[in-house]
């Protein structure tokens, strides 16, 4: 279970990353 959540938490970080960003450059 460790493994499977270190293997996606980069992928969650990056997607709330990205969509942080789009969400400042669209107001």
């Amino acid at each position: 279970m460790h493994d499977f959540l270190f293997g996606i938490f980069p992928y969650i970080a990056l997607g709330v990353g990205i969509m942080g960003t789009i969400a400042r450059y669209e107001r």
